[in-house]
């Protein structure tokens, strides 16, 4: 049989690559170069080209099959996984597409620790056994505990999609400057002209700590001003509809100067958890309200990462408490689909 292959680590240049290999002893211990070890006793072999060594890397039996299925790591960098595809594809070993919806497909696409921890305890067809086991139950627990599941639908949700944390307020309050800052590289322009951020732009940080730390996508959208006109007035329009739709909301504000009447009467209309920034309280302030639950006061410019830790830690309490380690959340629409269904619900919401 000809073998199969598939990379199980993320694509893209890296550190380190993980490559799955299905395939006969034989053929498996011709391309290692080598005979085969125990299984689960991790061996460095020296991968060999047609033109010399391919790179250095470690050999590692999972299962003795048939067929034999093993894991080699190998360096990351992307000449290195092409040359390793163009010696498979010479014998005959196929590429195997990675699962499109799977929990080993969320495992792999992880981007916090909080996922990988979470979608880690669900790998193995853990949970559908665990749904498929309800169905042997009487019908009040098995009620109850698909209730019990779908209570981490919310947490599900948010690490299978990143949650969009959406940075308002008038031009000139901080905004780039605050998002500049939280990425640690420039990724804005920064400008004291009002309309200089006109397209939303946005990344990934995380929040949290630890092991227990998320992401969320962080977005820079343009100011607010009554003032704006032609595409100027498009950008802020598109603005306040990202502000509407998002998770969560920072407000920015500038202590320099009161905001438009239209943005206070919104900020007073405010979800709770959105917190708000009274921006460069370090200066003379031409605006000074008083001092109100959930807003925090400081600058970039003096408060720097200590500003942003207290804003980074109010976005996370807004999720509420992190999962446990070994909770089992719902993660997928098909599986929190079949939940309702024993609860008696009519379908799913995704």
């Amino acid at each position: 049989m000809n073998g199969r292959f598939r990379r199980l680590s993320a694509p893209g240049a890296s550190a380190l690559s993980i490559w799955r290999l299905e395939a006969d002893p034989a053929d498996l211990a011709d391309l290692a170069g080598r005979s085969l070890p125990p299984p689960d006793r991790p061996v460095r072999l020296v991968l060999g080209g047609r033109d010399g060594p391919l790179d250095e890397g470690v050999l590692w039996l999972r299962d003795l099959g048939p067929p034999v299925r093993a894991e080699l790591h190998l360096h990351g960098g992307a000449g290195v996984a092409r040359a390793l595809r163009s010696l498979l594809a010479a014998r005959g070993w196929i590429e195997a597409p990675a699962p499109e919806d799977s929990d080993e497909a969320r495992f792999l696409a992880a981007r916090s620790p909080l996922a990988a921890r979470l979608l880690a305890s669900a790998r193995g067809g853990v949970l559908d056994r665990m749904i498929e086991d309800l169905a042997a139950l009487p019908p009040a627990e098995a009620r109850e505990r698909a209730a019990d599941l779908l209570a981490g639908e919310g947490w599900a949700r948010l690490l299978e999609e990143p949650p969009e944390v959406v940075l308002v307020g008038p031009p000139n309050a901080g905004k780039s400057t605050l998002f500049n800052a939280w990425l640690e590289e420039e990724r804005v322009t920064v400008s004291p002209h009002p309309g200089t951020t006109r397209d939303a732009v946005e990344a990934g940080v995380l929040v949290g700590s630890g092991a227990d730390a998320f992401e969320v996508r962080l977005v820079d959208t343009a100011g607010w001003w009554p003032e704006a006109a032609g595409v100027d007035a498009e950008a802020v329009a598109m603005a306040r509809a990202r502000a509407e739709r998002a998770w969560l909301r920072i407000w920015v504000l500038d202590a320099a100067a009161a905001p438009p009447a239209d943005l206070l009467a919104r900020l007073e209309a405010r979800p709770a958890a959105d917190p708000v920034l009274l921006h460069r309280a370090d200066l003379a302030a031409g605006w000074r309200p008083p001092p109100r639950p959930g807003w925090i006061s400081g600058s970039i410019h003096r408060d720097g990462s200590g500003l942003i830790a207290r804003l980074a830690a109010a976005v996370a309490a807004a999720a509420g408490p992190p999962p446990p380690p070994g909770a089992r959340l719902p993660f997928g629409p098909e599986r929190r689909a079949r939940l309702r269904r024993l609860l008696g619900g009519a379908g799913e919401g995704d």
